[in-house]
């Protein structure tokens, strides 16, 4: 038991080391040279964290004064990402500042066993586990503790972490709570015109389309719809929001809503502009929407799984920044025919589509929250 623990904090301290020496790489020249290294033995003292978990809890006398804090601490790192850190501070930056408190465990561990230790050394001895003694009464403890607290406890903090992500990363036009999901639409003047921004979702309960349109302007008014083109039927299997939403008892999204506006523009791409490797995805989401709604949800999982994953950056250049370009022309062409802008897209596309009008000199003039779905209306 003496040499697993000591295997465990000089692993824990070589990788903080490794660690702490490629994110100061990164940020000084933009080289990830190190990345297979650190894999390797970032995986080691993750895996060893949870049998040590274990015994901290169940075994009387084990040192987890210094134990459970690191075991604990790759935890949080390793399974939990270390949210809700790289919401705020990017996956960089925390990178560096997990290597480095790691670093300052490793260091404070090592000082405090070389001043507590009898023989003046930086690692255990068998002295130090010579009271161990386990009880299967303490194996039912600790098993109770984690069902009835540290469960729970787990599940509110993934869930707080989801909500602080979503806010964040759609600068608040989007709310995640313990009620439900929400939206937030907004209204914006730039010189004398009215800027409708109407974050939307492809599913929802019927009440939030009705609610989303309700008092908006019908004079001089044009409306910009969203929806990818397919002139060159490159995507035979086409997306079908409808079956999904009934398995859920919401509804899906219907454009036909807007037709009451006579303005109605269309302004997004075809989807021959998309790279191939967009379009490949797609069409994986495609089958696996179609084999979910038709009950088959293992095929569907599976397929999902097994689909080659794209670049994440080469999906978000295509699916959001590349249609982001198109709408912002299409109403900054508007803008001279019409006094009202509507702008019912999905609430991906709103954080880029404000910071293009604010950059105009748009002006924030009022917020609207719309419940998109009650979790409790969910069947």
């Amino acid at each position: 038991m003496c040499r697993f623990a000591n295997l465990f904090i000089f692993l824990f301290f070589f990788d903080s080391v490794i660690s702490l020496t490629d994110d100061v790489v990164i940020q000084a020249f933009g080289a990830n040279t190190l990345h297979t290294l650190r894999s390797f033995f970032a995986f080691l003292p993750f895996a060893l964290s949870f049998p040590l978990y274990f015994l901290t809890g169940t075994v009387a006398g084990f040192p987890k004064r210094i134990l459970l804090p690191m075991a604990l601490f790759q935890i949080w790192c390793g399974l939990f990402l270390a949210l809700p850190l790289p919401i705020y501070l990017g996956m960089q930056h925390t990178n560096l500042l997990l290597s480095s408190i790691q670093l300052f465990i490793s260091i404070t561990a090592f000082i405090y066993l070389h001043q507590t230790t009898k023989k003046k050394t930086w690692f255990f001895t068998s002295a130090d586990f010579s009271h161990m003694v386990f009880k299967f009464k303490r194996v039912f403890g600790f098993a109770t503790a984690n069902i009835i607290v540290v469960i729970p406890l787990i599940i509110v903090y993934l869930a707080v972490c989801m909500s602080l992500a979503t806010s964040h990363l759609s600068r608040g036009f989007i709310r995640l709570d313990m009620d439900g999901i929400s939206i937030e639409a907004r209204t914006y003047t730039h010189q004398g015109r009215h800027l409708y921004l109407l974050p939307t979702f492809h599913i929802a309960e019927s009440t939030f389309f009705r609610t989303l349109i309700e008092s908006l302007p019908e004079s001089s008014t044009a409306v910009i719809l969203e929806g990818v083109t397919d002139k060159h039927r490159l995507a035979p299997t086409g997306l079908n929001y409808r079956q999904l939403a009934r398995r859920f008892g919401l509804e899906a999204q219907d454009n036909r809503i807007f037709l009451a506006w006579h303005a109605v523009q269309r302004c997004d791409v075809d989807i021959s502009y998309f790279s191939p490797e967009t379009r490949s995805f797609l069409n994986a989401v495609r089958r696996s929407m179609k084999q979910w709604s038709s009950g088959n949800r293992i095929t569907a999982f599976l397929a999902s799984m097994l689909s080659p994953r794209p670049d994440p950056n080469l999906l978000w250049q295509d699916l959001v920044e590349m249609r982001n370009r198109r709408v912002l022309e299409c109403m900054h062409r508007l803008q001279a025919e019409y006094d009202n802008l509507l702008v019912p897209w999905g609430a991906a596309h709103m954080p880029g589509i404000e910071k293009e009008i604010l950059k105009w000199g748009a002006v924030l003039k009022n917020r609207r929250r719309v419940k998109v779905l009650n979790w409790r209306h969910l069947e």
